[in-house]
This record gives structure tokens, C-alpha cells and sequence, in this order.
């Protein structure tokens, strides 16, 4: 008579039981739940943050990637060794502005055939575009009104650009390599990209530099910007001025790209023969296809200094 009661009170009873059962489930798996984000959070915390030059070192080829240190701490290069049966010097590539480090237009192919012809080399990663903003814009946060800062554009358009902050650690990044350089020969050239040779002829002429063999520049372009003082070519006709004054010998490889450029290089030819600088030499490349013999050319200019 009382079966069907007693049926459905232990049915009750096992429902309970379950329901607190699974309650106890689930606050021990939000706690694992719990203790295993706290764990992963404090993993990271205490995992360092990776730079960018960090992030570039891992995919580019292992047994190149060198750390050379500088004032302003280690940065990232490539190193090369020589494949000839002598070693002939060694060569520091410095890309063009805001290029890759393994630019594969000319710095590439002739960083990796140079070593051919008995020269190691050192590719330098250049310092962050950032350091040309950094003072100018420091100096206008503290003249700019608070009323007007919503309103103003970029200060490193409108003011004059310092670049003294990107020079001086580039400078620095290139002194650095030739110290490893000089380690193993006598013979170092620097050769440089574009844009990059505007911020550093202005120290070669001034010998800001450690002492050369030589210099090659490819394709040199003027600065980057044209608001900064004159030691920085803001002209193609400035930048020529400023390669004949360096004492060095300068190889000055170029492409053909338009009139203006012609006209320009035969400007410079002019201008070393008036200052009498034998050590001066053009080389145009027809097409971007040479670049696989570019290092015989620069390879045959050495020569002919002494240089092998």
C-alpha cells in the first residue's frame, strides 16, 4: 500500500544524491579550472617579451644570426664566413632605410657571392625608425598647448626632424661590427643602401667612422626627410656634393632609373675629377638581373686598389 511512496521518496533520495554530486563535480573542475589559468598567467608573467629583433633572429638562417653589442646594447647580424682559399677582408652591408636585413634587392645576392672572392661578411641590422621621432617629439609635447594636441599631426612632419638619434646609434651598430671585423683581417670595406647613405656620408667625410679600406654605395638616395640640417642631404645635387669631399675610395654603383639620376652621376663624375679623387668609380648595372655578378665587380674594384 505504501510501495508506491517509498518508490518515489528513494527516487527522490538518489536524484539529491546525483544532483550534489555533480555540484561537487563542478566546483572542483572550476577550481582546476581556476588554478590552471592562475598557473598560465603566472607562466607568462614570468616568460621575458621578445623583441622585435628577437622575433626577426628566428627565421632567418640559424647559423648566420649574430648578437654584436653596441652603447646602446646587443643588436642582431648576419655573419658570413670567406669560401675562397684566402681570406681577403671582410665587407659590412648596411640595407637600405626601413628595408629588411636580407634585402633581397643587391644586399643579398652580393653579401652571400662576395664570400667567394675571399671575403667574410657583416650584415648589420639597422637601428628603429622610431629614433628619428623620439626628441622632436618630446619637444613638442612640452611647447604644444593641451588644447591643441588633439589637433596636431605628426610632430616629425611638421618640426624639423632630429636624426641625430638614428645616426648615432647606426654609427654605433657599424663600429661595433668593425671591431668584430678587425678581429679577423685588416681589409674592411662598408657598403651601404639608398637612403641610409645620407645619414652617413656626412660621417664618413668627418671620419666618424673606424678607419676603412673603402666604401661602395648602391643606389644612394638623399634623406628621408627634408626638414633636418644640412649634414643630412635632403637633394639628390647635395648628396653628390657630399660623396666627392670623402677621402676614402668609393665605388658608386647605380640603376639607371630615370634622366634625373643620369644626370646626377655625371655631376659627381665631374665634381671627382675636379677634386682630383682617382679613387672614385661609377658602375651602372643595366638591369636588376646582375645582381648575381655584382661581387665581381666590386671584387675587381678592390683589386685594383690593393685590396686582395
Amino acid at each position: 500500500m505504501h510501495r508506491p511512496f517509498n518508490n518515489a521518496l528513494f527516487i527522490t533520495f538518489i536524484t539529491v544524491i546525483g544532483l550534489v554530486t555533480s555540484s561537487a563535480h563542478a566546483t572542483a573542475n572550476t577550481d582546476a579550472t581556476k588554478k590552471m589559468a592562475e598557473t598560465v598567467m603566472k607562466d607568462k608573467k614570468m616568460m621575458p617579451q621578445m623583441s622585435n629583433e628577437e622575433s626577426l633572429a628566428m627565421i632567418l638562417p640559424q647559423e648566420e644570426v649574430t648578437w654584436l653589442t653596441g652603447e646602446s646594447g646587443k643588436f642582431l647580424a648576419l655573419k658570413r664566413d670567406y669560401l675562397a682559399a684566402k681570406h681577403r677582408g671582410v665587407a659590412i652591408f648596411v640595407s637600405d632605410l626601413s628595408a629588411p636585413i636580407n634585402y633581397s634587392l643587391d644586399i643579398e645576392p652580393l653579401r652571400t657571392t662576395i664570400n667567394n672572392y675571399g671575403f667574410s661578411s657583416i650584415t648589420i641590422n639597422a637601428p628603429s625608425l622610431e629614433l628619428f621621432a623620439a626628441a622632436t617629439a618630446e619637444n613638442a609635447e612640452e611647447k604644444t598647448p593641451v588644447d591643441s594636441k588633439e589637433t596636431m599631426s605628426s610632430p616629425a612632419m611638421t618640426s624639423p626632424v632630429d636624426a641625430a638619434p638614428y645616426t648615432k646609434a647606426l654609427i654605433e651598430r657599424i663600429n661595433s661590427a668593425h671591431k668584430m671585423a678587425a678581429a679577423e683581417s685588416k681589409n674592411i670595406i662598408l657598403v651601404i643602401q639608398g637612403r641610409q647613405v645620407a645619414y652617413l656620408s656626412n660621417a664618413l667625410i668627418q671620419q666618424h667612422l673606424r678607419p676603412l679600406n673603402a666604401v661602395v654605395v648602391i643606389d644612394a638616395n638623399s634623406a628621408l626627410y627634408d626638414n633636418q640640417p644640412q649634414m643630412y642631404p635632403a637633394t639628390i645635387e647635395q648628396l653628390s656634393r657630399q660623396l666627392v669631399q670623402i677621402k676614402m675610395p668609393l665605388l658608386d654603383i647605380y640603376h639607371l632609373s630615370n634622366s634625373k639620376i643620369d644626370m646626377q652621376m655625371k655631376m659627381r663624375k665631374r665634381l671627382s675629377l675636379k677634386a682630383k679623387k682617382t679613387s672614385y668609380r661609377q658602375h651602372l648595372k643595366p638591369t636588376y638581373s646582375e645582381e648575381k655578378t655584382l661581387a665581381k665587380v666590386v671584387y675587381g674594384w678592390l683589386k685594383s686598389l690593393g685590396i686582395h
